[in-house]
């Protein structure tokens, strides 16, 4: 783990701190596709540093890695490295924020259905 995602790591683990039902596994592979963190085994986090993702073609492969991983049915977050270096507290409240959101919102549906 590099610098910029232990700041989100260290972040996130704070923002989530005392809620039930969420856990952060860090450096995680999914298939051919390593990812910086997965929450829930369902939700992405990338950080997107500036030395992998300067160039049209990173940035090209990397739209196409994250279109795969929806295929699969995760959530991909994603966030600048100099979002996370700036402010990895808004990051990780964000991304929380945005979890639970959708958890909720799936209860619901399925609350709905059922």
């Amino acid at each position: 783990m590099n610098e910029i995602e232990r700041k989100f790591y260290d972040a996130f683990i704070n923002e989530v701190n005392g809620r039930p039902g969420i856990a952060i596994e860090e450096q995680f592979e999914i298939g051919k596709y390593r990812v910086d963190f997965i929450v829930n085994n369902e939700f992405i986090i990338e950080i997107d540093g500036h030395d992998y993702h300067k160039t049209t073609d990173q940035r090209e492969a990397d739209y196409y890695r994250e279109r795969q991983l929806q295929h699969l049915g995760y959530t991909v977050i994603r966030f600048t490295g100099t979002e996370v270096y700036h402010a990895p507290s808004n990051c990780a409240m964000e991304a929380t924020t945005l979890i639970i959101d959708l958890l909720h919102a799936r209860y619901n549906r399925d609350r709905r259905v059922n």
